[in-house]
């Protein structure tokens, strides 16, 4: 679904309806809460990490990361509209994206950018 010219009402009721696809890209610590969440809002979600490592466990219904409470349960609730990739291609029909990505600092105090311009 194009969503770009669409008026806000219409995008929430696309939402509600299940019609908008979000793609994240990064599922650590910020990317993979958040992709569930959107998941629990009613939208198709996939989540893309390049770890494959990642990608089976969750695929498994295992979360890797221990510090989040409730995660494992959430993506149990959502596991019908939360679908975890390593493959880029997966992400063609996503309406929309969010990038979870590091972006480290230098020793220079500049911005390493290098995950970001991977994506």
């Amino acid at each position: 679904m194009k969503i770009l010219n669409l008026s806000r009402r219409a995008i929430k009721n696309a939402a509600d309806r299940g019609q908008i696809t979000l793609g994240v890209i990064g599922l650590g610590y910020v990317g993979l809460p958040t992709a569930l969440l959107f998941a629990k809002a009613n939208l198709k979600v996939v989540g893309r990490d390049i770890d494959a490592s990642k990608i089976e466990k969750l695929r498994k219904g295992q979360i890797y990361i221990s510090s989040e409470k409730g995660l494992r349960e959430l993506l149990h609730e959502v596991q019908d509209d939360f679908f975890p990739t390593t493959r880029i291609d997966d992400l063609k029909n996503a309406d929309v994206f969010i990038l979870s990505v590091p972006t480290l600092i230098k020793q220079d105090k500049t911005l390493d950018l290098n995950h970001t311009k991977l994506v």
